[in-house]
């Protein structure tokens, strides 16, 4: 159980706000006041806002462009929390929500299109950096393609446990999938 004071709880869930990209209002510690539940009604927050791109991190867009993360089966932006932890501070990682349900699209390329709209509100050119995790991979891929195809620059597609994109008569652009590029982007980040 929290044992906080009201300041206190102002304190944390205005951290976890900035942390999360979506405000928390105090009074949530108090309707959720174990950690298990705090988190599972977070997760269940998150999931209801589908489609919303949130900031996992706040960096500086000037040094390095922004990471966008696709969710993983299931909708959780979540999954890259752990990730976002280990990345330098002046990295921005945006992450999309989304919960795969019968309300969702039916077809990938109709995510990724929408996800595209989401994504050039936030950053209107490239270069663009898509990360994918799982089934996010998939979506990532797809996007990029898009991109590539409106004449956009994709400067880097990382996938993580994706199954291998299937070319349907369609020309595959290397230069956008090659595995090193990711721990390359980090590297020069981290500069």
């Amino acid at each position: 159980r929290f044992g906080v004071d009201s300041a206190q709880a102002m304190s944390f869930t205005l951290r976890l706000s900035k942390y999360l990209g979506a405000k928390v209002a105090p009074s949530t510690l108090y309707e959720h006041q174990t950690i298990d539940a705090l988190a599972l009604h977070l997760c269940s927050q998150t999931r209801r806002d589908r489609g919303e791109l949130v900031t996992l991190q706040s960096g500086d867009p000037d040094r390095v462009p922004a990471l966008f993360c696709l969710h993983p089966v299931g909708g959780s932006a979540m999954a890259y929390l752990g990730l976002v932890e280990q990345l330098p501070a002046h990295i921005t990682v945006h992450a999309f929500n989304n919960e795969l349900d019968d309300s969702a699209e039916d077809d990938v390329p109709g995510m990724a299109r929408r996800y595209l709209t989401e994504l050039q509100q936030r950053q209107a050119s490239g270069p663009y950096y898509l990360l994918g995790y799982s089934f996010g991979g998939v979506v990532a891929y797809e996007m990029a393609r898009q991109l590539i195809a409106d004449g956009y620059e994709v400067g880097g597609l990382y996938m993580i446990d994706t199954p291998a994109p299937l070319y349907q008569d369609q020309d595959p652009n290397p230069s956008v999938h090659e595995g090193d590029r990711f721990s390359s982007f980090v590297a020069q980040a981290i500069l």
